[in-house]
């Protein structure tokens, strides 16, 4: 008798420790954010946002969730519009392009079909990191530009400036030009796509610009060079291997 009653009692515990969870579905849809926190990153560089989205009620199918941020200072992007559905981890990539430092206020607006809610975090901008020393050394020149006038260029990261390069070229003398010339030109860096800009300046008396790409220890420049008569555009492959 008294092992028929254990018997009982113990089938009365497994049955309590399979209770199904209660069913939310017929509810209605009400979701969570946490793990929203501040945000860090370099005026010229990238940070990590991340939270957690978490199901409290309701069907998550049938209530897809948009996330949109404002407030962000000017050069600062987040990917947004992304949908996804409730119990999700979301998570990109916050990037600076020479952003204002400082300390924003950003606000997450999630949306669904059954409203919207926001959530807030700060972003804080902080001091640039050197980009310049990405590109800095010295590069020969594997093309001529023009008959026999043959470049190479010095690359170096001028004080105080993180976000530009200092391009110092040497144009050898030849058919068009009796003097060696050193034109000194400044760069924007932009590592994220791994570009540089030329902006329009002037050297030697002639107005000067151009673009460039750079990758494994080369770059390519495509700006305006002069000889002693004349100036014209030319591409020019550089290479930091001798």
């Amino acid at each position: 008798m008294i092992g028929k009653l254990l018997f009982i009692v113990a089938l009365t515990g497994l049955v309590a420790c399979n209770k199904p969870l209660p069913d939310y579905s017929g509810q209605p849809f009400a979701y969570s954010v946490s793990g929203l926190n501040t945000v860090n990153v370099p005026s010229n560089d990238r940070g990590a946002l991340s939270c957690q989205i978490t199901l409290i009620s309701g069907n998550p199918e049938n209530e897809p969730i948009t996330v949109i941020f404002r407030g962000l200072p000017p050069n600062v992007a987040i990917k947004d519009s992304i949908t996804f559905r409730a119990n999700y981890f979301f998570s990109d990539s916050v990037i600076a392009r020479n952003a204002p430092q400082g300390t924003y206020p950003v606000q997450a607006v999630f949306s669904t079909p059954a409203g919207q809610q926001t959530d807030s975090f700060n972003l804080v901008v902080g001091a640039p990191i050197d980009r310049a020393s990405i590109l800095a050394g010295y590069y020969y020149g594997s093309n001529s530009c023009g008959e026999n006038v043959f470049i190479s260029a010095t690359v170096d990261d001028p004080a105080g400036q993180p976000y530009k390069c200092r391009l110092i070229e040497y144009l050898s003398p030849g058919y068009y030009t009796t003097n060696a010339w050193y034109d000194t030109t400044y760069c924007n860096i932009d590592s994220f796509s791994n570009t540089l800009i030329i902006p329009s300046q002037m050297v030697h008396g002639v107005a000067v610009s151009g673009t460039g790409t750079f990758s494994n220890g080369s770059a390519m420049l495509t700006r305006t060079y002069h000889t002693d008569t004349s100036q014209y555009s030319c591409t020019v492959m550089l290479s930091n291997q001798p």
